[in-house]
Protein backbone atom coordinates (compact mmCIF):
# COMPACT_ATOMS: atom_id res chain seq x y z
CA UNK A 1 0.00 0.00 0.00
CA UNK A 2 1.45 3.03 -0.77
CA UNK A 3 1.61 6.28 1.22
CA UNK A 4 -1.24 8.10 -0.22
CA UNK A 5 -3.73 5.36 0.78
CA UNK A 6 -1.68 5.05 3.97
CA UNK A 7 -2.31 8.51 5.25
CA UNK A 8 -6.00 8.51 3.67
CA UNK A 9 -6.51 5.86 6.33
CA UNK A 10 -4.69 7.11 9.33
CA UNK A 11 -6.90 10.25 8.87
CA UNK A 12 -9.89 7.84 8.84
CA UNK A 13 -8.93 6.36 11.66
CA UNK A 14 -8.25 9.56 13.67
CA UNK A 15 -11.15 11.36 12.64
CA UNK A 16 -13.51 8.09 13.76
CA UNK A 17 -11.69 6.70 16.17
CA UNK A 18 -9.73 9.05 17.85
CA UNK A 19 -6.03 7.37 17.00
CA UNK A 20 -3.95 9.76 16.41
CA UNK A 21 -1.50 10.19 13.42
CA UNK A 22 1.30 12.63 12.16
CA UNK A 23 0.22 11.39 8.36
CA UNK A 24 0.50 14.79 5.98
CA UNK A 25 -2.79 15.35 4.10
CA UNK A 26 -1.38 15.80 0.57
CA UNK A 27 -3.66 17.05 -2.34
CA UNK A 28 -3.77 13.20 -3.38
CA UNK A 29 -4.95 12.15 -0.20
CA UNK A 30 -7.70 14.33 -0.51
CA UNK A 31 -8.08 13.57 -4.37
CA UNK A 32 -8.54 10.14 -3.05
CA UNK A 33 -11.18 10.79 -0.09
CA UNK A 34 -13.04 12.76 -2.26
CA UNK A 35 -13.13 9.75 -4.38
CA UNK A 36 -14.36 7.35 -1.75
CA UNK A 37 -17.03 10.35 -0.11
CA UNK A 38 -14.77 10.45 2.96
CA UNK A 39 -13.45 13.96 2.32
CA UNK A 40 -15.56 15.62 4.74
CA UNK A 41 -13.95 12.87 7.39
CA UNK A 42 -10.09 14.42 6.50
CA UNK A 43 -9.45 17.18 8.45
CA UNK A 44 -10.09 19.79 6.91
CA UNK A 45 -12.40 21.62 8.95
CA UNK A 46 -11.34 25.00 8.60
CA UNK A 47 -11.80 24.58 4.86
CA UNK A 48 -14.01 26.11 2.64
CA UNK A 49 -14.28 22.09 0.89
CA UNK A 50 -15.45 21.15 3.97
CA UNK A 51 -18.05 23.50 4.61
CA UNK A 52 -19.64 22.83 1.47
CA UNK A 53 -20.24 19.31 2.14
CA UNK A 54 -21.59 20.19 5.55
CA UNK A 55 -24.27 22.88 3.53
CA UNK A 56 -24.89 19.74 1.33
CA UNK A 57 -25.60 17.34 3.84
CA UNK A 58 -28.15 20.26 5.44
CA UNK A 59 -30.13 20.23 1.99
CA UNK A 60 -30.17 16.43 1.61
CA UNK A 61 -31.36 16.30 5.52
CA UNK A 62 -34.36 18.72 4.32
CA UNK A 63 -34.89 16.74 1.37
CA UNK A 64 -35.36 13.81 3.80
CA UNK A 65 -37.44 15.62 6.17
CA UNK A 66 -39.77 16.68 2.66
CA UNK A 67 -39.88 13.15 1.77
CA UNK A 68 -40.90 11.80 4.78
CA UNK A 69 -43.59 14.64 4.98
CA UNK A 70 -44.73 13.34 1.92
CA UNK A 71 -45.06 9.92 2.36
CA UNK A 72 -46.76 10.74 6.09
CA UNK A 73 -49.36 12.66 3.83
CA UNK A 74 -50.11 9.66 1.66
CA UNK A 75 -50.58 7.26 4.22
CA UNK A 76 -47.43 5.16 3.48
CA UNK A 77 -45.36 3.46 5.73
CA UNK A 78 -41.51 3.26 4.98
CA UNK A 79 -38.19 3.23 6.75
CA UNK A 80 -34.93 4.98 4.68
CA UNK A 81 -31.79 3.13 3.42
CA UNK A 82 -28.22 3.72 4.84
CA UNK A 83 -28.08 7.68 4.56
CA UNK A 84 -29.30 9.66 7.51
CA UNK A 85 -29.36 6.04 9.17
CA UNK A 86 -25.80 5.73 8.85
CA UNK A 87 -24.89 8.95 10.15
CA UNK A 88 -26.48 8.42 13.57
CA UNK A 89 -23.48 5.73 14.16
CA UNK A 90 -20.63 8.17 13.59
CA UNK A 91 -19.00 10.31 16.33
CA UNK A 92 -20.07 13.60 14.39
CA UNK A 93 -22.98 12.75 12.17
CA UNK A 94 -23.13 15.70 10.49
CA UNK A 95 -19.85 14.33 8.85
CA UNK A 96 -20.90 11.87 6.91
CA UNK A 97 -21.71 12.73 3.75
CA UNK A 98 -25.22 12.20 2.37
CA UNK A 99 -26.15 10.86 -1.18
CA UNK A 100 -29.39 10.05 -2.59
CA UNK A 101 -32.82 9.62 -0.40
CA UNK A 102 -33.14 5.96 0.00
CA UNK A 103 -36.63 4.42 0.76
CA UNK A 104 -38.63 1.24 1.25
CA UNK A 105 -42.16 0.21 1.28
CA UNK A 106 -43.53 -2.99 2.14
CA UNK A 107 -44.06 -5.66 -1.42
CA UNK A 108 -47.78 -5.35 -1.09
CA UNK A 109 -47.89 -1.19 -0.57
CA UNK A 110 -45.76 -0.82 -3.37
CA UNK A 111 -47.98 -0.44 -6.60
CA UNK A 112 -50.69 1.50 -4.10
CA UNK A 113 -47.43 4.11 -3.25
CA UNK A 114 -46.36 4.01 -6.95
CA UNK A 115 -49.85 4.98 -7.95
CA UNK A 116 -50.17 7.42 -4.87
CA UNK A 117 -47.24 9.15 -6.34
CA UNK A 118 -48.33 9.71 -9.48
CA UNK A 119 -51.35 11.03 -8.49
CA UNK A 120 -49.31 13.60 -6.60
CA UNK A 121 -47.26 15.06 -9.54
CA UNK A 122 -44.42 12.71 -8.76
CA UNK A 123 -43.24 10.64 -11.93
CA UNK A 124 -40.50 8.11 -11.43
CA UNK A 125 -38.88 5.37 -14.17
CA UNK A 126 -39.05 2.28 -13.13
CA UNK A 127 -35.46 0.05 -12.68
CA UNK A 128 -37.39 -3.55 -12.63
CA UNK A 129 -33.48 -5.37 -12.27
CA UNK A 130 -32.54 -3.08 -9.12
CA UNK A 131 -36.16 -3.62 -7.49
CA UNK A 132 -36.47 0.44 -7.11
CA UNK A 133 -38.21 3.16 -8.92
CA UNK A 134 -36.09 6.41 -9.44
CA UNK A 135 -37.32 10.16 -8.75
CA UNK A 136 -34.80 12.96 -9.96
CA UNK A 137 -37.44 15.57 -9.35
CA UNK A 138 -35.75 18.43 -6.94
CA UNK A 139 -32.44 19.07 -5.86
CA UNK A 140 -32.07 15.80 -4.72
CA UNK A 141 -32.97 12.22 -6.43
CA UNK A 142 -34.53 9.70 -4.42
CA UNK A 143 -35.73 6.02 -5.07
CA UNK A 144 -38.41 3.81 -3.43
CA UNK A 145 -37.45 0.38 -3.05
CA UNK A 146 -39.90 -2.70 -2.74
CA UNK A 147 -36.71 -4.99 -2.22
CA UNK A 148 -34.21 -4.78 -0.12
CA UNK A 149 -30.79 -3.59 -1.96
CA UNK A 150 -28.52 -6.82 -2.17
CA UNK A 151 -30.56 -9.82 -1.74
CA UNK A 152 -30.66 -12.85 -4.40
CA UNK A 153 -33.23 -13.23 -6.73
CA UNK A 154 -33.94 -16.50 -5.10
CA UNK A 155 -34.22 -15.12 -1.64
CA UNK A 156 -37.85 -14.59 0.04
CA UNK A 157 -37.26 -11.83 1.92
CA UNK A 158 -40.54 -10.04 1.91
CA UNK A 159 -40.75 -10.54 5.92
CA UNK A 160 -37.28 -8.84 6.03
CA UNK A 161 -38.98 -5.55 4.60
CA UNK A 162 -42.04 -6.11 6.32
CA UNK A 163 -40.30 -5.90 9.41
CA UNK A 164 -37.95 -3.28 8.49
CA UNK A 165 -41.14 -0.98 7.92
CA UNK A 166 -42.69 -1.96 10.80
CA UNK A 167 -39.67 -1.14 12.90
CA UNK A 168 -38.49 1.84 12.05
CA UNK A 169 -38.27 4.67 14.15
CA UNK A 170 -38.10 8.31 13.31
CA UNK A 171 -34.86 9.93 13.92
CA UNK A 172 -34.27 13.99 12.81
CA UNK A 173 -37.37 14.25 10.95
CA UNK A 174 -37.08 10.52 8.94
CA UNK A 175 -38.05 7.12 9.59
CA UNK A 176 -34.82 5.04 10.37
CA UNK A 177 -34.05 1.51 10.04
CA UNK A 178 -33.56 -0.35 13.50
CA UNK A 179 -30.08 -1.41 14.17
CA UNK A 180 -30.81 -4.72 12.98
CA UNK A 181 -32.08 -4.05 10.14
CA UNK A 182 -29.54 -1.49 9.63
CA UNK A 183 -26.49 -3.65 10.04
CA UNK A 184 -28.00 -6.59 7.42
CA UNK A 185 -28.68 -3.87 4.62
CA UNK A 186 -24.92 -2.59 5.25
CA UNK A 187 -23.92 -6.09 4.70
CA UNK A 188 -26.07 -6.98 1.27
CA UNK A 189 -25.44 -3.57 0.04
CA UNK A 190 -22.36 -3.09 0.59
CA UNK A 191 -21.06 -7.10 -0.77
CA UNK A 192 -23.44 -6.33 -3.79
CA UNK A 193 -21.58 -3.26 -4.67
CA UNK A 194 -18.39 -4.46 -3.83
CA UNK A 195 -18.43 -7.54 -6.29
CA UNK A 196 -20.12 -5.38 -8.95
CA UNK A 197 -19.13 -1.45 -9.49
CA UNK A 198 -16.80 -1.06 -6.62
CA UNK A 199 -16.66 -0.74 -2.74
CA UNK A 200 -15.58 2.44 -1.71
CA UNK A 201 -14.13 3.91 1.80
CA UNK A 202 -17.26 5.18 3.15
CA UNK A 203 -18.65 2.17 2.98
CA UNK A 204 -16.07 0.54 4.99
CA UNK A 205 -16.92 3.94 7.59
CA UNK A 206 -20.18 3.12 7.84
CA UNK A 207 -19.35 -0.55 8.75
CA UNK A 208 -16.73 0.53 11.37
CA UNK A 209 -18.53 3.06 13.09
CA UNK A 210 -21.57 0.52 13.03
CA UNK A 211 -20.53 -3.08 14.71
CA UNK A 212 -18.42 -1.11 17.20
CA UNK A 213 -21.41 0.54 18.34
CA UNK A 214 -22.07 -2.50 20.22
CA UNK A 215 -20.24 -4.29 22.78
CA UNK A 216 -19.42 -7.96 21.37
CA UNK A 217 -21.96 -9.86 23.00
CA UNK A 218 -24.35 -8.09 22.12
CA UNK A 219 -23.49 -8.02 18.37
CA UNK A 220 -23.24 -11.45 18.33
CA UNK A 221 -26.13 -12.05 19.88
CA UNK A 222 -28.00 -9.89 17.70
CA UNK A 223 -26.30 -11.26 14.26
CA UNK A 224 -24.38 -14.08 14.22
CA UNK A 225 -27.52 -16.87 13.83
CA UNK A 226 -29.16 -15.07 11.13
CA UNK A 227 -26.15 -14.04 9.28
CA UNK A 228 -24.67 -17.83 9.43
CA UNK A 229 -28.02 -19.20 8.06
CA UNK A 230 -28.37 -16.36 5.38
CA UNK A 231 -24.67 -16.94 4.40
CA UNK A 232 -23.32 -13.72 5.60
CA UNK A 233 -21.37 -14.55 8.61
CA UNK A 234 -17.84 -15.03 6.61
CA UNK A 235 -18.06 -11.82 4.75
CA UNK A 236 -18.89 -9.61 8.10
CA UNK A 237 -15.85 -11.84 9.92
CA UNK A 238 -13.75 -9.97 7.20
CA UNK A 239 -15.03 -6.78 6.79
CA UNK A 240 -14.77 -5.96 10.23
CA UNK A 241 -11.33 -7.52 10.26
CA UNK A 242 -10.40 -4.88 7.79
CA UNK A 243 -12.10 -2.02 9.97
CA UNK A 244 -9.54 -3.34 13.00
CA UNK A 245 -6.36 -3.28 11.16
CA UNK A 246 -7.04 -0.32 8.54
CA UNK A 247 -9.20 2.16 10.89
CA UNK A 248 -8.09 0.86 13.82
CA UNK A 249 -11.36 -0.17 14.63
CA UNK A 250 -12.06 -1.64 18.38
CA UNK A 251 -11.05 -5.20 18.08
CA UNK A 252 -13.29 -7.98 18.39
CA UNK A 253 -12.65 -11.82 18.83
CA UNK A 254 -15.50 -12.61 16.68
CA UNK A 255 -13.35 -12.08 13.46
CA UNK A 256 -11.19 -14.96 14.47
CA UNK A 257 -7.40 -15.77 13.42
CA UNK A 258 -7.29 -13.76 10.07
CA UNK A 259 -4.70 -14.38 6.91
CA UNK A 260 -2.61 -10.59 6.72
CA UNK A 261 -2.07 -11.37 3.29
CA UNK A 262 -5.48 -11.92 2.16
CA UNK A 263 -7.00 -8.67 3.79
CA UNK A 264 -4.69 -6.49 2.43
CA UNK A 265 -5.30 -8.08 -1.17
CA UNK A 266 -8.91 -7.01 0.12
CA UNK A 267 -8.41 -3.41 0.82
CA UNK A 268 -6.34 -2.84 -2.72
CA UNK A 269 -9.15 -4.10 -4.16
CA UNK A 270 -11.18 -1.10 -2.61
CA UNK A 271 -8.71 1.21 -2.76
CA UNK A 272 -6.95 0.49 -6.56
CA UNK A 273 -9.31 1.57 -9.57
CA UNK A 274 -10.22 -0.80 -12.17
CA UNK A 275 -12.06 0.41 -15.57
CA UNK A 276 -12.94 -2.99 -16.42
CA UNK A 277 -14.49 -4.06 -12.81
CA UNK A 278 -17.89 -3.93 -14.38
CA UNK A 279 -17.31 -6.27 -16.97
CA UNK A 280 -15.23 -8.30 -14.54
CA UNK A 281 -18.28 -8.66 -12.70
CA UNK A 282 -20.49 -10.30 -14.93
CA UNK A 283 -17.44 -12.92 -15.02
CA UNK A 284 -18.01 -13.45 -11.67
CA UNK A 285 -21.12 -13.40 -9.94
CA UNK A 286 -24.63 -15.61 -11.12
CA UNK A 287 -27.11 -12.44 -10.53
CA UNK A 288 -30.18 -14.64 -9.48
CA UNK A 289 -28.35 -16.38 -6.79
CA UNK A 290 -25.89 -13.46 -5.46
CA UNK A 291 -22.84 -16.50 -5.83
CA UNK A 292 -19.58 -16.33 -6.38
CA UNK A 293 -19.17 -20.16 -7.61
CA UNK A 294 -17.43 -22.10 -9.36
CA UNK A 295 -18.51 -21.74 -12.78
CA UNK A 296 -15.50 -21.15 -15.65
CA UNK A 297 -15.22 -18.29 -17.55
CA UNK A 298 -15.96 -19.46 -20.38
CA UNK A 299 -19.19 -20.97 -19.16
CA UNK A 300 -20.44 -17.59 -17.51
CA UNK A 301 -20.03 -15.65 -20.62
CA UNK A 302 -21.87 -17.65 -22.72
CA UNK A 303 -24.72 -17.29 -20.09
CA UNK A 304 -24.40 -13.94 -20.13
CA UNK A 305 -24.25 -13.87 -24.20
CA UNK A 306 -27.65 -16.14 -24.11
CA UNK A 307 -29.36 -13.66 -21.32
CA UNK A 308 -28.23 -10.72 -23.68
CA UNK A 309 -30.12 -12.68 -27.16
CA UNK A 310 -33.04 -13.07 -25.11
CA UNK A 311 -33.14 -9.52 -24.45
CA UNK A 312 -32.86 -8.89 -27.77
CA UNK A 313 -34.59 -10.82 -29.07
CA UNK A 314 -37.25 -12.43 -27.02
CA UNK A 315 -38.35 -15.26 -29.02
CA UNK A 316 -34.68 -16.89 -28.02
CA UNK A 317 -36.49 -17.33 -24.47
CA UNK A 318 -39.22 -19.61 -26.35
CA UNK A 319 -37.51 -21.19 -29.30
CA UNK A 320 -33.41 -21.73 -28.21
CA UNK A 321 -32.43 -22.88 -31.66
CA UNK A 322 -32.60 -18.98 -32.15
CA UNK A 323 -29.93 -18.54 -29.23
CA UNK A 324 -26.65 -18.20 -31.70
CA UNK A 325 -28.33 -15.51 -33.66
CA UNK A 326 -29.51 -13.37 -30.92
CA UNK A 327 -26.06 -13.54 -29.29
CA UNK A 328 -24.24 -12.54 -32.23
CA UNK A 329 -26.81 -9.46 -32.86
CA UNK A 330 -26.38 -8.65 -29.41
CA UNK A 331 -22.48 -8.59 -30.04
CA UNK A 332 -23.04 -6.47 -33.84
CA UNK A 333 -25.28 -3.70 -31.26
CA UNK A 334 -22.57 -3.65 -28.60
CA UNK A 335 -19.92 -3.27 -31.29
CA UNK A 336 -22.10 -0.57 -33.00
CA UNK A 337 -22.55 1.11 -29.72
CA UNK A 338 -18.52 0.87 -29.36
CA UNK A 339 -17.92 2.48 -32.70
CA UNK A 340 -20.29 5.56 -32.01
CA UNK A 341 -18.83 6.24 -28.81
CA UNK A 342 -21.91 5.07 -26.54
CA UNK A 343 -20.63 2.56 -25.16
CA UNK A 344 -16.89 2.26 -23.22
CA UNK A 345 -14.49 -0.58 -25.22
CA UNK A 346 -14.09 -3.64 -23.55
CA UNK A 347 -10.58 -4.86 -23.05
CA UNK A 348 -11.17 -9.10 -22.70
CA UNK A 349 -7.55 -9.94 -21.48
CA UNK A 350 -7.55 -7.37 -18.61
CA UNK A 351 -11.50 -8.12 -18.27
CA UNK A 352 -10.35 -12.23 -17.82
CA UNK A 353 -7.13 -11.42 -15.84
CA UNK A 354 -9.44 -9.38 -13.17
CA UNK A 355 -11.61 -11.35 -13.08
CA UNK A 356 -10.25 -14.31 -12.18
CA UNK A 357 -7.76 -12.36 -9.33
CA UNK A 358 -10.76 -11.23 -7.62
CA UNK A 359 -12.72 -14.25 -7.90
CA UNK A 360 -9.85 -16.09 -5.83
CA UNK A 361 -10.92 -13.64 -3.21
CA UNK A 362 -14.66 -13.31 -3.13
CA UNK A 363 -15.30 -17.09 -3.24
CA UNK A 364 -13.92 -17.07 0.29
CA UNK A 365 -16.94 -14.92 1.44
CA UNK A 366 -19.27 -17.81 0.61
CA UNK A 367 -21.83 -15.29 0.46
CA UNK A 368 -25.42 -16.36 0.67
CA UNK A 369 -24.32 -20.23 0.47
Amino acid sequence: MNEVYGSLLAHLAQTLFGVPTEAKVTDEVLREARRHTVLSLMPITESQVFWKIISQNTRMRVEHRKVHDLMTRLGIPYATLKGVTSARYYPEPVRRQLGDVDLIVKPADFERAFELLEKDGHHGVREMQEHHVRYDEGPAGWELHWRAPGFPENHEIERYVDEMVDNAREYEGCMCLSDFHHGLILLTHSAYHWINAGFNLRAVCDWAVFYSHFPEDEFTGMFEETLRRLGLWKYAQYLTALCIRYLKAPERAFVGEQDEAFLEALMEDILIPDSERINQAKLLMDEGSMTVDDTGMVRRFFIILSRKACLVWPACEKYRILLPFGMIAHLVKYAVKVVKGKKPKVHLGQMVTGAKKRKSLYQRFELFR
